[in-house]
Formats: C-alpha cells, structure tokens, sequence
C-alpha cells in the first residue's frame, strides 16, 4: 500500500475536521497527549511510574522500596509495615507495650514480642526454666514451679510456654510459628523464614517470592494461585487465546496479540494499550509534508527524516530507525566541527576538514597529510617537528613539555623558569623545587626512611614499616612502640606499678624503679609492687595493722591494750586490782573501765580481778552490798563478746558464769527477806527470828574479751568493771543505800 493509500485509510478513524487539518478547539496540534502506559486509571502526567500499575496516586504504600502513591515519600505508612518492639536487653524480643511500626528494623527493636521483664535478658518467651525451686518466671508465661496451666502434663519449670499446650519438651515440632518441642525454638524447617514478607512463613506458603500469593487471600485476574488454593482459578484466568501478557478475563481483544491493558498505544488504528479506543496522538497529521503522518514519523518537522529514507552522514535519524545510525554518524570523539563520519581524525580536534594547517606533525585540513613546511622532521625524536621545537637536539625540550628542576628550556618559553630551583631553605643541597620538605634538612630525595612519621626520602610519603600506625593511640608510633596494642606501653611513659613495660627499656616494675619511686608512702607500713595487683602493703610496722585493706590508709590501726603480747590468755590476764587500791569491794562501790581492740585476727585480750565482799560492814549494816558487774560501755555492732569465769581460769577449776555475752554481766546473792520479793543481795542480816547471817560472796573472776568471727577490727571496746553499784531503780542492798 503506498503512503498516501494508508494516509487515505487512516483519516477513516479520525474526525473529518482533523483530516481536513483544521484544529480549531483543538489546541495545538503537535502536543503530545498524556497516556496510561501501564493502564492502572492514571496518565503519565500524574502517575509517577507509568510502568507499574500498582504504583500511582491512588496505590496502597507497601514495604518495597518504592513509592506506592506517588507522595514523594517511600514506605511512609506502608499497610504491611510490621510492628517493631522496644528491646532493651537485647534478648530479641520486646515489651509489647512499647512499639514502632515501619518497614526496616529499628535500632534497639525486636521483631517479638512478650518479654516480661526488659530489663533482663534472662527474661523472655521461651527461655528455659530448669530450676523447679526457682520462682522466677524467665519464659514469661506466668507460670513456675510445679504448676501446669496449660494441663499438657509438663510443669512450667521444665517446659518453654506453659500457657499452650501445644508446646512442651518432646512434642513434634510443626509449621506453627511456635517452639512446639521446647528445642531450639521455632524450628520447622523454614518456619522463621517470610521471604516475602506477606505474613505466611515458607512452609505454608505456595509461592514465598510473591507477597500476592499466601493462604487466605482472595483470587484475583492475575495468571497466579493468589489463595495457594487449587491454583491460578479465577473465571478464564488461564485462557489467554492470543499468547499476549493478558488472560481472557484482563483482556479487550483476546484474538489480537497487539491489544492488551498496559500495552503501548502505538498509531496503527486500534485500542493497543484497551483504555479509551484507538487514541494515539496526532496520526493524521503531516507537518513536514514526506507524506509520513506525525505519529509515526520521527520528525515531523524535517521532510529528510521519514520512516524509509536512506541514512546518510548528517547527524539525523533520517529512516526514522533506531536514530543517527550512518555508520559515526553520533560520534565526534574529538569535539571538533566535523563528525567522525567526515572527520580525517576524529581523535584530534585540530584535524578536521576546512581548518587551517600549521606546524604540528598532523593533517590539520585532512589533505594531503601533513604539509606544513619542515613539519615532518624531528631530529631528537620528542614527537615535535623542527619547526616549532625550541632545541631539537635534546628530547627533555619542546614545546608542551613540562617544566622540571634542571636548569633548561624544557617547554620552548624562551627561559628555564622552573620555581626556586636555586633556594635550599634548609641546607640538605636539595633545592626547595625537588626537595618535598625544604624546611626539615631530614628529608630530602635519597635520604634514608626512618621511623619519625616523615617522608624522609621523598619518595612515597612516610614509608617507614609501621611508621603510619598507631593502633593504641598513645604518643609512639607503631615502629617505635614495643606493645602498640597497649596505649600504656611506650617509649618515654613514665614506669608505673601494673605489671608492664610501661616505658619499653625491656624492664617492668621495680626491676626499672623503686617502688617508692612507683608507689605512694602510707602510714606505719612497709610498701610493694605486685604487677597487675598494683602498689600493697608488705608488712605493717610494729604494733599496727591494716584492718581496712585500703593501701592509700597504710597500716592504720594500733593494738590496744599493749604489748601485744600480753595478756592473750588466761594465764596472762591482766590484773585490774590495781586499778581500785587492791580489790573491788562492794562497799567502796569500786568501778573502773578497760578499752582495747581486736587489730590482729583472732585477737583475745583477759582480765583478772577480785570482787570482796565485806561481811563485817554487811552483818553491822544487816544488808549485803555485793553486786559485781561488767558492762560493756561500748562495744560497736555488737563485735565485740565476753566470756566469764570464776574461781579459777578454763581447765584449772574456772566455772563459766557467762558465755559470749554482749552487753551486761552480772552476779550477785539473792535471798528473800521474809518481808517481800527475793531482791539482789542478801538483806536483813543478822540473828534471831528470820534473819540471815550474811555470807562472804568474794570471788575472783576471769574475764575474756574477743570477736566470735575472730575477724581483725579497729573497732574499740570499752568494758565497765564494778562492785557495789546495783542497777538504776531497783532495791537493793548495795554500798551507799541506808
């Protein structure tokens, strides 16, 4: 069919008007029209993917990476974006009352949900509970110990989830999404694995590359088993009679292959694209009159350009296929006025046809090579003619060549202006123009590489072995450092008490310097270095003892009583008669008060003294004043414990009359008057009718005074010795009382 017989055929599918080549109403009549090119109900003008029908203004936001509703937002409010749950400890799963919903895993998230305590990552659904005495409920079911609450036979202490009896050790693990054998979670095979993420793990889903496809979603016209049910069964889903992308149920045409939704109209009188007839823009126009109608011709404003046109060298698609294809018809490598397909040398831009030659070894005008004159010799081999070379008896000058530091002409400017090429700033003879640092006569071409973080050769930077790094950060670098993976090891580090090298001279400690030079002087002690223990107190000096094990406090606690050595038993108690002229008699009511410490481990300090009991002054006085008491005046935490004997020390005939008491001892006589309670010390005395002779009560008592945990302590004790002084508020018989 010639063109003006297909031309004459199209203007039947069109308006008489547009035939006619009347536009009037109908704007202007080369515009091109928006289309629908994936027939998703929106134009190119709007849809900002015009490709996808599932993308445009009006499509849902999914997590795909890609901008469902054309907002300019991607996967902002996507309607399967899963819910992320705070996790603070870091066992992977969350507190289901903190959450973020968004398409990528948040920082500090988890996928899961349920930890019943987010602040212990022992805690979490389905940690184990082994111990049946332990009342902590790890696997956040609620339950522990021997309890069942799911009543599948297996107390929670010894299953994962004892709210679902689906879950217990030794049950069959299925496609759950749960840990059914209490093994290693859930671990059906792919059960933890959605790799579409439409919500159906891959055990269970029939197609897990397509989020369109899982069980329980509604079949749609798509060629695909949407609901994983008996297959693609949607009405005439799978019949598609013309072999094109669409199936009848899709499908405008179902007999042409040319017609299908999202297909491309194209000018050839039909619905290609099934969405508003045969509308391609323009088909019966021709503006450049090559008898080819707009919508076919490439362009319709240039008659050399039409669909069968023979390609020629000009720069256009004149056959209207697949572009400018004369062969370097596109090309102009070198950007000069001509295009390879006329260019004599299309890598030079100074040969091209029509420019004017000159002396540069090339066919400048692309005839008859090149012809300027003397442009072809080149007697030092530089690639520059004689004609324009500045010295061509020497191949280091031409013009072109870059200046160097070697007192010549090397670019033909008529001067060897190389910058400073007579200054040596630092003296090393290496003028500033070669030398890389001309402030440092260390570094200079030639010298050698040494480990100082310089370039000392010029050559490749700072190259020295290990000269770059510094992987601990401290002042050496790693070519100078004997441990560079220790920022407390490195030449000129001051040598401290840790167990290392701190200054790298091969020495540590006090093999390098004295520990006092390492170690601060504290009180009453001698002082050492323990490597990694760091500075301790050897020993402590005489009578004085670390009870705190602080070294900065030394030795900070001095014995009491002293020698230390005294009185540490009972044969060696200390005798306390002296203290009240020779014994304590109740009716001089003679009291004294001892104090001492506990400095050195299992310390116990004795006491002897004897309490009398004058009878004479009882039987004149006709009531009896012996009331012996020990008190703890002070006895800090309770640390501190007495032990009392009388008659004798502990194995020698002693009777124990108190046991580590804490607080108060006392003894004393009790008889009843014949008038009243029994009251201390024995009253009335005398003869006759009921009254008593009163009796000598004297006794001598061994005390001992020690910690029952037998620990060192500083703390001081202070012990009340008394006789003849009875308790406040009682009646009694004692020294002072009429």
């Amino acid at each position: 069919m010639s063109r003006f017989a297909w031309l004459l055929a199209a203007c039947l599918v069109v308006s008489v008007a547009a035939c006619g080549g009347s536009n009037s109403g109908d704007g202007d009549p080369d515009a091109t029209l928006p289309t629908d090119g994936d027939g998703d109900g929106f134009a190119s003008d709007v849809d900002c993917d015009d490709t996808d029908p599932n993308i445009n203004p009006g499509g849902t936001e999914v997590c795909n990476g890609k901008d469902d509703d054309c907002d300019n937002d991607i996967d902002e409010d996507a309607t399967d974006a899963p819910t992320w749950y705070e996790d603070v400890d870091g066992d992977q799963f969350g507190e289901t009352g903190s959450t973020l919903v968004q398409c990528d895993q948040p920082t500090g998230y988890a996928a899961v949900d349920g930890d019943c305590n987010d602040d212990d990552n022992r805690f979490y659904p389905g940690a184990p509970e082994t111990d049946c005495a332990d009342p902590n409920d790890y696997n956040c079911d609620g339950s522990t110990g021997f309890a069942d609450n799911d009543m599948d036979g297996v107390p929670a202490c010894q299953e994962c989830d004892d709210n679902d009896p689906n879950n217990f050790p030794g049950n069959t693990e299925v496609c759950d999404g749960q840990d059914n054998d209490c093994m290693n979670g859930a671990d059906f095979p792919m059960e933890e694995t959605d790799g579409d993420s439409d919500g159906s793990p891959v055990c269970a889903d029939c197609d897990d590359a397509d989020p369109l496809n899982y069980p329980g979603n509604t079949e749609v016209c798509d060629g695909q088993d949407n609901d994983c049910l008996n297959g693609a069964d949607f009405p005439d889903e799978t019949t598609n009679v013309d072999g094109d992308s669409a199936p009848l149920c899709n499908d405008c045409d179902d007999a042409d292959p040319n017609n299908f939704p999202g297909n491309t109209e194209v000018c050839d009188g039909r619905d290609n694209d099934c969405m508003n007839g045969a509308d391609f823009p323009n088909e019966m126009i021709d503006g450049d009159g090559d008898n080819a109608p707009v919508c076919i011709d490439c362009d319709d404003g240039d008659p050399l350009n039409f669909p069968g046109n023979p390609e020629v060298c000009d720069g256009q698609d004149n056959d209207c296929n697949n572009g400018a294809d004369f062969p370097g018809e596109t090309t102009n490598a070198d950007g000069d006025s001509a295009l390879a397909c006329n260019d004599c040398d299309d890598d030079d831009p100074d040969a091209y046809p029509g420019n004017t030659e000159v002396c540069d070894g090339k066919d400048n005008d692309c005839v008859n090579g090149a012809d300027f004159p003397n442009e072809t010799i080149d007697a030092d081999g530089d690639n520059s003619p004689v004609c324009i070379d500045c010295d061509d008896g020497d191949p280091n000058n031409f013009p072109g060549n870059t200046e160097v530091c070697d007192g010549q002409d090397n670019d033909c400017n008529l001067m060897a202006d190389f910058p400073n090429e007579l200054v040596d700033g630092d003296g090393d003879n290496a003028p500033v123009c070669i030398d890389c640092d001309d402030g440092d006569p260390q570094n200079f071409p030639g010298n050698t590489e040494v480990c100082d973080g310089q370039d000392n050769d010029c050559l490749n930077g700072a190259d020295f072995p290990g000269e770059t790094t510094n992987v601990d950060g401290d002042p050496a670098l790693a070519c100078n450092d004997c441990d560079d993976m220790d920022n407390e090891r490195y030449p000129g580090n001051t040598e401290i008490c840790d167990g290392k090298d701190n200054d790298c001279d091969l020495l540590t400690d006090q093999a390098d310097i004295p520990v006092s030079a390492m170690c601060t002087a504290v009180p009453w002690a001698t002082i050492d270095c323990e490597g990694t223990n760091g500075c301790v107190i050897d020993t402590c000096t005489d009578t004085y003892h670390d009870t705190d094990n602080t070294y900065i406090s030394g030795c900070e606690c001095q014995s009491s009583p002293l020698p230390e050595t005294a009185a540490t038993t009972c044969a060696s108690a200390i005798n306390l008669n002296g203290a009240v002229g020779g014994a304590f008699f109740d009716d001089d009511a003679d009291v004294t008060t001892v104090q001492g410490n506990s400095a050195a481990a299992g310390r116990e300090v004795w006491y002897v003294f004897t309490a009398s009991d004058n009878v004479t002054s009882d039987n004149a006085n006709q009531r009896d004043a012996f009331h012996m008491a020990l008190k703890f005046a002070a006895n800090p935490s309770s640390g501190y414990a007495l032990d009392v004997y009388t008659g004798g020390c502990p194995g020698a005939g002693g009777i124990a009359v108190a046991t580590a008491e804490t607080d108060l001892v006392e003894w004393y006589t009790s008889q009843n008057n014949g008038y009243g309670p029994a009251i201390p010390g024995e009253g009335q005395c005398g003869v006759g009718n009921d009254r008593n002779l009163c009796s000598d009560n004297s006794q001598t008592f061994y005390v001992r005074v020690f910690r029952p945990d037998a620990a060192p302590s500083c703390d001081t004790y202070s012990l009340s010795i008394s006789n003849g002084i009875c308790p406040a508020g009682t009646m009694s018989n004692c020294a002072g009382i009429p």
